[in-house]
């Protein structure tokens, strides 16, 4: 955030944390200064996708109730007599909003990216998808504590740079629209805006992926252009990719 202050996604991923450590306060202020960003920013690959924009309003919502919750049961726990004299205000109602909302973020955490579309998902609707796989389809899932590679009942752990360009090249490159070193160099380190991913470098993590895919038994789907100089997933197999909302970049 202190490297660029108007990144409305950074404060968004601080507020995610901050409310599954129950630390409200936190998340407040972080949904807050990320929903301002919103008009600030200008680096359109930092922005908040629609979903995303929702998911802050609501956990912004539900930050604020938490933290009126708390600040009222601390309240009621005072004994001066002037405090005492404060009236009751009914919770119930706001109890509601929030629970409604926490189901509402829970059974959305999830984006489910096909060959034939979007959807979004529970936690738990991945866990299943990820144990029982329907047959002969590629299965990427980005859980909180490591990413899987799943098919037909194997399965494998990959590095964060390898799933990211595993999940580039299914959702976004086709023979039309092949992946170039460009297209992916984000995922390769920290590299500058004006850095340039160096061929023999994604040709080997090409190379690793493909290891990666015939460990457990999935055909070669990652084709080559005919110069040799990108890459791109071939259709033949179907595939599912499933991955936190909150922590999706467009």
């Amino acid at each position: 955030m202190s490297f660029d202050p108007t990144n409305p996604i950074a404060p968004y991923r601080l507020g995610f944390l901050s409310y599954e450590q129950q630390e409200y306060a936190k998340a407040l202020q972080y949904f807050q200064i990320s929903i301002n960003n919103i008009d600030l920013n200008k680096n359109l690959a930092m922005s908040l996708n629609e979903q995303q924009l929702k998911r802050a309003h609501l956990y912004l919502t539900n930050s604020a109730l938490n933290v009126a919750h708390r600040a009222r049961a601390t309240l009621e726990k005072l004994r001066d007599a002037e405090i005492e004299q404060v009236p009751g205000y009914e919770f119930s109602g706001l109890f509601s909003v929030m629970n409604n909302n926490d189901n509402y973020l829970w059974n959305h955490a999830f984006c489910k990216k096909t060959i034939e579309g979007r959807t979004t998902c529970s936690k738990q609707d991945c866990e299943d998808i990820s144990m029982n796989n329907p047959r002969d389809t590629i299965i990427l899932y980005f859980g909180d504590v490591e990413t899987s590679l799943n098919y037909n009942g194997q399965a494998v752990s990959l590095s964060k740079a390898l799933s990211d360009l595993l999940r580039y090249l299914l959702n976004e490159s086709s023979e039309s629209k092949p992946a170039k070193a460009g297209d992916v160099k984000r995922f390769f380190g920290n590299l500058s805006l004006d850095d340039e991913l160096k061929w023999e470098t994604y040709r080997r993590a090409i190379s690793r992926l493909r290891v990666a895919l015939k460990n457990v038994s999935i055909p070669e789907v990652i084709a080559t252009v005919p110069n040799g100089q990108a890459y791109y997933y071939d259709g033949s197999k179907p595939y599912i990719v499933l991955y936190r909302i909150d922590e999706e970049i467009e």
